[in-house]
């Protein structure tokens, strides 16, 4: 390639961006792509349209890789087929019903004597088998144990921090999507959320970064057409970054009321934190 090295690695960190992209393209703007991989324009309008790589919509406003899209899009589908034959596999071996038959839930039991007299002979009179009361005791102390291991190979992971994290976590998601102003592909922007699992200090410092680059001139432009889809925004860390001298704009538009709303709720859940930490210490 006419840019050796450096041109494979400008290709395949755009395949890396558009990976990142719901509908896997991009939007045309050699300037942001330039300054996020830092590098020259120059070159990355180069390696997207000098080689036959990239191909554009009708517009020309986005351009996208077809090989890439029509690999990601098998896979897309190899994992829907999956799912479903998931899905159909266990409808088929648990029935109708869609879901294993219930156990009895033995982990309520505490008074094995009272259980073993119900019990009679070790089982219900019903049942053909029967055992002594000891016996009886053992396998009901073996059940009460099997579930309780499947009470917790059940439940999923819990968050750092516990459920107080988790809805902590949620909180501040929401602080973020309120003042980010591209509000597309709200799942996947809190699945990148939820992995990075920002702090309250971390998300008021993405917030006030946010404040920043809405009064630069890449996101004033065009109506916000520059500005990434805010997963993108969150998986490249881009609160690490700051609009070069170009970008920022001499004409700051005051803070949107979104921003002022996002600011009150960082104060009012500082106060919040504050008053659990204190009424915890009391305790």
């Amino acid at each position: 390639m006419r840019h050796g090295v450096e041109g494979y690695g400008i290709y395949f960190m755009i395949l890396e961006r558009l990976r990142e992209e719901p509908d896997y393209s991009s939007i045309k703007d050699y300037n942001t792509l330039a300054f996020d991989f830092r590098v020259s324009a120059d070159k990355v309008k180069s390696v997207v349209e000098d080689f036959g790589l990239f191909s554009f919509t009708e517009n020309g406003e986005r351009f996208y890789s077809e090989s890439f899209t029509k690999r990601m899009t098998m896979k897309d589908a190899t994992t829907k087929k999956l799912k479903e034959a998931g899905k159909k596999g266990a409808k088929k071996r648990w029935g109708a019903s869609n879901s294993p038959p219930e156990e009895p839930d033995y982990s309520s039991i505490k008074d094995y004597d009272t259980l073993a007299f119900d019990f009679r002979d070790g089982y219900p009179n019903s049942h053909p088998n029967s055992l002594p009361i000891e016996k009886n005791r053992v396998c009901i102390a073996s059940k009460v144990k099997e579930s309780k291991e499947k009470g917790r190979k059940d439940s999923p992971p819990t968050p750092p921090g516990g459920v107080e994290g988790a809805s902590a976590i949620v909180e501040r998601f929401d602080l973020f999507w309120e003042v980010y102003p591209r509000k597309e592909a709200k799942p996947v922007a809190k699945k990148a959320f939820f992995k990075l699992k920002p702090s309250q200090k971390l998300t008021e410092r993405m917030i006030r970064a946010v404040a920043v680059w809405k009064r630069s001139d890449q996101w004033q432009r065009d109506n916000g057409q520059y500005i990434p889809y805010p997963a993108t925004w969150l998986n490249q860390e881009r609160w690490n970054d700051e609009p070069t001298k170009s970008q920022s704009s001499n004409k700051t538009k005051p803070p949107s009321d979104a921003n002022e709303r996002a600011k009150q709720k960082i104060r009012e859940y500082r106060e919040r934190s504050h008053g659990s930490e204190n009424r915890n210490d009391g305790e």
